[in-house]
């Protein structure tokens, strides 16, 4: 049991580490989360990213909203195009076959998530930053946090945006991955291009 002390905290639940070495038996589950976010104040922002064990179909899953109601999202690898969001509080991803994790029991048809890494975020801390047109954000970022000596922060990201580019996993096996060369595999990878637009991220 989480019990908040009213600082920002971040949550992790399991290790990429483990995740890409095919740890799909230790995971968390959407009710399980929420109940931790109830030690928090209701209307402190959440932040999170992880994947589920929907084996072949992992996707990014995604936590955003606030502490008292929030959202569960799932960026489907496989769907035209690639990355729609499904919202798991509500929805199951229709699909041709049954989505099914390497846990088998009554929930295996499920999200479950095999790492998640949420922030819980206190309004008071926030900080803005306005960026100028054509600022490369991701080496801003770098750039920024480097220099004030920022070493972990929840980032959301919002406003007209070119050049997105995102990287969605879709197949890490259940005998883990071999990251040697980086994310280059393409048959356990999505590599996503999206043109310009308004983004909330």
């Amino acid at each position: 049991m989480i019990i908040s002390d009213k600082r920002s905290i971040i949550l992790a639940y399991n290790t990429v580490e483990r995740l890409l070495k095919g740890d799909f038996f230790h995971f968390s589950k959407i009710e399980e989360i929420t109940q931790e976010f109830a030690n928090f104040d209701k209307e402190w922002p959440v932040i999170g990213l992880g994947t589920t064990n929907w084996y072949k179909r992992n996707g990014e899953a995604i936590v955003e909203g606030f502490a008292e109601n929030p959202e569960f999202l799932w960026a489907d690898p496989e769907s035209n195009p690639p990355g729609k969001l499904i919202n798991l509080n509500y929805d199951h991803p229709d699909h041709e076959e049954n989505l099914k994790s390497p846990v088998i029991g009554p929930d295996d048809a499920l999200p479950q998530f095999p790492f998640m890494a949420i922030a819980l975020c206190d309004p008071k801390e926030s900080i803005d930053y306005a960026l100028s047109a054509g600022e490369n954000i991701h080496e801003w970022i770098e750039n920024k946090f480097s220099s004030d000596n920022l070493g972990l922060a929840a980032i959301h990201v919002s406003g007209k945006l070119d050049e997105v580019k995102s990287t969605a996993a879709c197949h890490i096996p259940l005998g883990g991955l071999d990251l040697n060369e980086g994310y280059s595999l393409k048959d356990n990878f999505k590599f996503i291009e999206y043109q310009t637009g308004i983004w909330s991220m």
